[in-house]
């Protein structure tokens, strides 16, 4: 076969082709690396942010869930004292979540702060003194008990990834 006036043998027609193909596939194969890595590398940072940010969130609410299996106070005193960094730790942290994740969180939250608006109290003397006193009382338990469940409807979007 001639080629540019040259008389080349099939052999290394095929064989410069061969070539050609592997080099094309080599560099090919290195570019789909680089790109995986790189995407690879974003969701490793993202997790990390995620991881950290969890953090922050269940650790708001270690206090809360210390004060809650001690029963020395009532729930409307433990609402007082720790609602405000739940909300702060809520507000950090939903960021990190999208699509249907972030809306359970939201719905969990939503519950929560119904059940933070019905049972707070305002610091005021005689009620302080009433909600202190309730501490131990059966009605108490129930609401402690509901008290966790709203926690750990919170806190089981903020498992490490």
């Amino acid at each position: 076969m001639k080629v540019l006036g040259f008389n080349i043998p099939y052999a290394i027609i095929i064989g410069a082709t061969t070539i050609s193909v592997g080099i094309f596939c080599y560099l090919a194969r290195k570019l789909i690396e680089h790109y995986l890595t790189i995407v690879r590398a974003k969701q490793n940072r993202a997790n990390m942010a995620f991881n950290e940010a969890a953090k922050e969130f269940r650790e708001a609410f270690n206090d809360v869930i210390i004060n809650l299996d001690m029963e020395e106070h009532a729930v409307a005193r433990l609402l007082y004292e720790f609602f405000p960094q739940h909300k702060d730790a809520f507000l950090k942290f939903r960021p990190h979540l999208k699509g249907k994740a972030l809306r359970k969180l939201e719905e969990g939250w939503n519950e929560y702060n119904q059940f933070h608006e019905q049972n707070h109290y305002e610091d005021s003397g005689i009620a302080a003194i009433e909600f202190l006193a309730s501490a131990k009382t059966p009605h108490e338990a129930v609401k402690r008990k509901e008290y966790m469940e709203h926690i750990n409807n919170l806190l089981i979007h903020a498992k490490t990834r």
